[in-house]
């Protein structure tokens, strides 16, 4: 997988990839001081756990190795691991995080280390895979977020609006081996994924509100030249000595 993917309409890949970390309205909250104090200690546990994850096969090897780890770093408040019962039946919904009291700001979920995330087990249909059972789980409990991991890679998903969900993908396989993307993975799950980045508004919900912002900005600027083109292609044609 590419080490940084946006899917669905929430994200704006563009706003995400170049211009987020620049955002003036987001700069104090990111704590990208923090992002870059703990990246190594962020590499050197998830390389570890996918060491370790290698010949285990069960979703509690990938919670015990690399997420604990993880919410440590990260701060997380987890509940007690529950299942939920959705329009498909009993679901696996995994950890509450919880914010500051005992209120739900997302769900967090692992599967097997190298269970396919947008796939369902072997013998079930694909409603069952892991992606979308998590959105399922948002819609019933009124959740706008999960997270949802194995041990190459961490999704930040939000529920479906409309018919779509949306997802940002991140390469913990890109993270573990150092690549150049890295820095900037880290700096995702840290900037929207930490503890404090849970208080309200979310920052994950304030990068919602700017993408949308960003690309609407982009399109009425496009319009407006596309409109501008048409009429400069009109006028020369009217104009042309054949006329």
């Amino acid at each position: 997988m590419n080490p940084i993917v946006v899917a669905g309409e929430a994200f704006s890949e563009y706003f995400i990839t170049r211009l987020l970390w620049d955002e003036p309205r987001l700069r104090e909250r990111l704590a990208l001081p923090g992002a870059a104090q703990s990246l190594r200690s962020a590499q050197s546990a998830v390389r570890y756990a996918r060491r370790e994850l290698r010949d285990r096969r069960q979703a509690t090897s990938t919670r015990t190795l690399l997420l604990n780890p993880l919410a440590e770093i990260l701060g997380w408040r987890l509940g007690t691991e529950e299942k939920i019962e959705t329009s498909e039946g009993t679901e696996e919904a995994s950890a509450p995080l919880l914010d500051g009291g005992a209120r739900t700001v997302a769900r967090v979920r692992v599967v097997a280390p190298d269970a396919h995330l947008d796939l369902a087990p072997a013998g079930f249909h694909r409603r069952y895979a892991p992606h979308l059972s998590l959105v399922r789980v948002l819609e019933e409990q009124g959740l706008s977020w999960g997270i949802l991991a194995n041990a190459h890679e961490m999704r930040l998903v939000r529920r479906a609006e409309g018919f779509i969900a949306s997802h940002l993908a991140l390469s913990l396989v890109d993270l573990a081996d150092g690549s150049t993307a890295a820095p900037d993975i880290w700096r995702l799950i840290w900037g929207l994924l930490r503890q404090e980045a849970w208080e309200a508004p979310p920052v994950a919900d304030q990068v919602v509100a700017l993408s949308r912002e960003h690309q609407a900005r982009v399109g009425t600027g496009l319009g407006r030249q596309v409109q501008a083109a048409v009429e400069t292609l009109l006028r020369g044609v009217i104009a042309h000595p054949d006329n």
